[in-house]
């Protein structure tokens, strides 16, 4: 990896495609609305535009839910889910492709995808440790979410926070896992990946536990699969050493002078993260109530925001049930099934477990949160998995 001018512009690419930060002066002139129009400007200039079969196909799925949710629209008033729909075709399906001519294997994307990450990370722990600092990000950018003024929840640059943040610093985490794998005779620059891991880590700690968990999920998933002996020394000597910092003492000393910020109650919502027995994410979600099968929830409510109330109108966090509410139980149903089938199909899955990792946390995930529908997971997986198609030679793409 060499810090040209070319790589630099293409974490600046990512950084502004993942975070898609938008300024409180031009709120909806977002950075990645505009990075992706200049990439889209970019192709068409050198008629680099590729169509996929796979994505054509499952593009007729998706025109007709965004007719449905158009329809839907005119009797809710409510444009949330056709929003959604029209995004998620543009960062989820149209934009990795586009990164086809931009990243010229998987490796260049992943060393763009782990630095981009990295700083955010950096970013964001500097925000949580200085009020002041935090204070500025808030003046500078629209910051969206719940505890982002006070000393609970860190924030970056980025317009994302909470569970939607921490799960793009998961796929920067997962980013330097696949490094790791890839870098298996340059003991210097594993090392060097590792301390970047624990920076990502311990900033999915202070933003929420729905990255933490995946990260921690993805690293006993890369030890499994990918068992060496000297590896497994030189980590557990790594981690021992980690684990003789006592963070806890660090973070209370750190954040003394953070209004707002409790380290009681901190430690315990960490903790219950890891609780799989009367765990009160869990409980919480199994408590919210799931509208009952009726016409207007067969055929579509078209409703996912009550503005009103600022509430879910379906009144559950679940991506599933939220698409349910909106789209119908029957769109929602050729929603999901089709973008698994399409993925599945893209991925070409033999010798990809990988790609089918990536996939399964992708639906797991979705029961707690709309993530298909925050997009960058989904724009994670399908950008590696054309890279790794790219690399392969596998004829998936034709002019």
């Amino acid at each position: 990896m060499i810090l040209n001018k070319s790589f630099i512009i293409k974490i600046i690419l990512i950084f502004f495609i993942i975070y898609d930060f938008g300024f409180i002066a031009f709120p909806s002139l977002t950075s990645g609305r505009v990075v992706l129009l200049a990439i889209f400007i970019y192709s068409l200039i050198k008629k680099d535009i590729l169509i996929n079969k796979e994505v054509a196909f499952f593009s007729i799925f998706i025109f007709i839910l965004f007719v449905a949710s158009l329809i839907q629209f005119i009797n809710s008033d409510d444009f949330k889910q056709s929003s959604r729909l029209f995004w998620f075709t543009i960062y989820s399906i149209i934009t990795p492709f586009l990164l086809l001519k931009i990243f010229k294997d998987k490796i260049d994307f992943l060393n763009a995808f782990f630095i981009a990450t990295t700083i955010q990370s950096i970013i964001t722990i500097g925000s949580f440790l200085n009020p002041e600092f935090k204070q500025f990000i808030l003046s500078a950018i629209v910051v969206g979410g719940n505890d982002i003024k006070d000393g609970f929840r860190a924030i970056g640059f980025t317009s994302a926070s909470g569970a939607a943040f921490s799960v793009i610093q998961f796929c920067g985490v997962f980013s330097g896992l696949m490094l790791l794998k890839y870098t298996r005779d340059n003991l210097i620059k594993s090392i060097f990946i590792l301390i970047f891991i624990v920076i990502g880590l311990l900033s999915t700690l202070i933003i929420g536990r729905t990255g933490l968990l995946c990260s921690i999920i993805a690293i006993i998933y890369f030890l499994f699969i990918n068992f060496n002996l000297k590896k497994v020394i030189l980590y557990s000597v790594i981690t021992f050493i980690i684990s003789q910092i006592n963070f806890i003492n660090l973070l209370e000393n750190q954040t003394e002078g953070i209004d707002g910020f409790n380290i009681e109650f901190f430690k315990n919502w960490i903790e219950d993260g890891f609780i799989l027995k009367n765990n009160n994410t869990v409980e919480a979600i199994s408590r919210m109530p799931i509208p009952p099968l009726s016409l207007n929830t067969i055929v579509g409510t078209g409703e996912v925001f009550n503005d009103e109330k600022s509430v879910n109108a379906s009144g559950h966090d679940s991506g599933y049930i939220q698409t349910y509410f909106s789209l119908g139980f029957v769109f929602a149903i050729v929603f999901y099934v089709s973008y698994f089938l399409f993925l599945i199909r893209i991925t070409k899955l033999k010798n990809l477990l990988i790609l089918l990792f990536l996939i399964f946390i992708l639906f797991v995930v979705e029961f707690k949160e709309p993530f298909i529908f925050k997009y960058i997971l989904p724009f994670y997986i399908l950008t590696l998995t054309v890279l790794y198609d790219k690399e392969r030679n596998v004829p998936l793409l034709n002019k």
